[in-house]
């Protein structure tokens, strides 16, 4: 069999902006059913070995639940996007479609989705979350600050 030389896109490379470990601070939305919950922890964007996919992991407590996700990030060089795929200590998985259009990602979930803009050491995230596929509500805005 033989071996290509295989090497990352300029694409791929583009998720090195994530790379380090974040401080994490922000809060959910109230709803009628439930009160606005802080977060707290840290987020970490690492590379796996040959520079194509970029690991996550997430390490909060909202409120005083704490939650702890590992997602993979890649690139899918066909649909020109990106895919993450998740898992978390609850036993949830999803995916997420991905692009990036300058310093701005935008995540969207079948559920779910994020606007994530990154200047120098900082990000931003607006989630929203839908029941319908249609209408669209408020559901948490955090804060990640570059620690290393």
């Amino acid at each position: 069999m033989a071996t290509e030389n295989v090497v990352p896109t300029a694409a791929h490379k583009l998720m090195s902006v994530l790379a380090g470990r974040w401080r994490t601070e922000g809060q959910t939305v109230a709803t009628n059913d439930a009160p606005s919950m802080k977060i707290a922890g840290t987020d970490t964007y690492e590379w796996l070995p040959g520079g194509f996919f970029m690991v996550h992991h997430v390490d909060v407590r909202m409120g005083t639940d704490e939650a702890k996700t590992l997602e993979v990030i890649g690139y899918d060089v066909a649909t020109n996007t990106y895919l993450t795929t998740f898992f978390d200590n609850l036993g949830n998985t999803g995916s997420y479609r991905a692009t990036l259009n300058q310093n701005v990602w935008t995540f969207q979930g079948a559920a779910d989705r994020a606007t994530l803009t990154i200047r120098d050491n900082m990000m931003k995230a607006h989630w929203e979350r839908t029941d319908d596929g249609v209408h669209w509500q408020d559901w948490m805005h955090i804060t990640l600050t570059r620690v290393h």
